[in-house]
């Protein structure tokens, strides 16, 4: 009686397709899951259009008066940051109420830390949006992940012009 079945290297063969089919695959998957992450993140730091609508609600805008304190009660949020951001430019700052730049930092759910910037629009007479920015991986040791600027008209929008330039939005991040 004769046996069937497959030979060794019929085995080694059908390996050696699944390997480089891994190969190609897993890096892939792994982008992909890990864009899918930060995209995530970014959509709960832009839950900031809703904190500024129902602030609305409560409270007339005024551009000349209107700071980041006034959105924080709004955010959904763990805890403030306290810590040491290393902006872009390599200074070293606390981020703590009456700060210049990072008065209030936001560690989100997700450990990101996102922080709201009350210096306006230096370019407009009139201030006319409050800047934030998102850190995704909660360690801000440089440039920030995201930025994020809430218009006075509600408006939320990302790759805006500031101190920089111009900020592309990164490829994990979409609207959708």
């Amino acid at each position: 009686m004769k046996l069937k079945g497959f030979t060794l290297a019929e085995l080694l063969i059908a390996l050696a397709i699944l390997g480089v089919i891994a190969t190609f695959t897993i890096p892939k998957v792994l982008t992909a899951q890990a864009n899918s992450k930060n995209n995530a993140i970014a959509k709960e730091a832009a839950t900031l259009s809703g904190a500024f609508e129902a602030y609305k609600m409560d409270n007339p805008i005024d551009p000349a008066t209107f700071y980041s304190a006034d959105l924080t009660p709004y955010i959904n949020y763990v805890k403030f940051y306290t810590g040491t951001i290393d902006d872009d430019s390599g200074v070293s700052e606390t981020c703590a109420p009456g700060n210049n730049w990072y008065t209030h930092c936001l560690v989100l759910h997700n450990g990101a830390i996102l922080i709201l910037n009350d210096q306006h629009d230096a370019a407009e007479e009139t201030p006319d949006g409050i800047w934030s920015a998102l850190d995704i991986d909660g360690s801000y040791n440089g440039e920030p992940s995201l930025w994020f600027v809430i218009y006075m008209n509600g408006r939320l929008s990302t790759n805006e012009v500031h101190t920089n330039g111009a900020t592309p939005d990164p490829p994990w991040f979409s609207w959708n």
